[in-house]
């Protein structure tokens, strides 16, 4: 019977100063046990609807492994969205290539930890390693497993941290990348999952890439992503979609932004068009999407209208916030980790 090791990794984020001159020993032994056999290609993805955190983080990595002795290459899942393409056109990275299936080849996971956000095939995939931010959401393996998370604002800050107690000097373009991600996934450091690492982490690698005016750098990454130029009404609904199993429920969670003066109940008539068009192709049995508006007046805050598709959604929808507004649920802008999957998660046990 072939034996099991699941060893988790709750990093505590400080140095440890023990190193090689490879690296970090307690991190390269780690390395060296989940090692694939020579020859074998190790590739490194993040999850679907690929965001600037996932894929820079799956850059950075695969880059520091490989400076580390294991040969990696950074892959991505899909089509990027406008503010990642922002972020590589800025930097000159080019984009990494689309891996459609992982069956059959070894995998490190970034910024994921759970199949039902993965790519397709990453249960018949040889995963040897899972680097992620996120609560863990039934990810089990039957092999030798490197496993780090970590409660911390962005994947990137702990990808960044790798670097520094691996001793592996950063370079300015993989720093830049590592900001922007971090500027992403944290809001500019808004998010309330913000942590002060996070914060020191951002000023380093800002000063690394030579960021002058983070501020200003994140604002046009903000104006890129809200663009949607180029983009079909399905591919702004899917861009930023998450699928979730609530108590047997599989749901997908997406998130779109808009600017209220822009025609919004267009926009809102566009975009519930698309959740039923792409609603087939994500094989879920709720489609769940906050919309969330930005009123650019002073003194109205922005908010969310909060849609839905699919039969019994409007159900759900309702127990988690009860708040219509000319036939649409209306409330105060929402997080989707902090308000949306937390309320669908006692709303889909109230119906067990």
């Amino acid at each position: 019977m072939k034996r099991i090791i699941f060893l988790l990794i709750a990093i505590a984020l400080v140095c440890t100063g023990c190193a090689t001159s490879k690296g970090d020993a307690y991190s390269m032994s780690l390395y060296q046990a989940a090692a694939p056999e020579e020859g074998t290609t190790t590739y490194v993805i993040g999850h679907k609807a690929p965001d600037t955190d996932t894929v820079a983080s799956a850059i950075a990595y695969a880059k520091l492994k490989t400076a580390l002795g294991f040969p990696s290459v950074p892959v991505i899942s899909g089509k990027l969205n406008n503010e990642t393409k922002f972020v590589l056109d800025y930097f000159k990275v080019e984009t990494p290539e689309i891996l459609d299936s992982a069956a059959g080849k070894t995998m490190i996971m970034v910024d994921h930890a759970t199949i039902m956000q993965a790519i397709d095939g990453m249960d018949k995939a040889n995963v040897i390693e899972v680097l992620d931010h996120h609560p863990m959401a039934g990810f089990t393996s039957p092999e030798t497993i490197i496993y780090k998370g970590a409660p911390i604002g962005a994947t990137a800050s702990m990808v960044y941290h790798e670097y520094k107690v691996n001793h592996v000097r950063l370079d300015k373009i993989t720093a830049g990348l590592l900001a922007a991600a971090i500027m992403s996934d944290t809001s500019n450091l808004k998010k309330e999952r913000t942590t002060d690492i996070d914060r020191k982490y951002l000023e380093e690698l800002c000063k690394r890439a030579g960021i002058q005016k983070p501020k200003a750098f994140y604002k046009a990454m903000n104006k890129a992503g809200d663009s949607y130029e180029g983009m079909t009404d399905e591919e702004i609904v899917e861009g930023n979609c998450k699928v979730y199993d609530f108590s047997g429920h599989h749901v997908a969670v997406a998130g779109v932004d808009w600017l209220e003066e822009n025609d919004l109940p267009d926009f809102v008539a566009r975009m519930e068009k698309a959740m039923a068009n792409a609603y087939p192709k994500l094989g879920v049995e709720h489609f769940f999407v906050k919309l969330d508006v930005d009123t650019d007046v002073e003194g109205k805050e922005d908010y969310t209208i909060f849609l839905y598709y699919g039969d019994g959604a409007e159900k759900i929808a309702l127990k988690c916030f009860p708040a219509m507004v000319d036939g649409h649920i209306v409330t105060a802008k929402l997080n989707r980790s902090k308000d949306i999957v937390p309320a669908l998660t006692e709303a889909y046990k109230s119906e067990l």
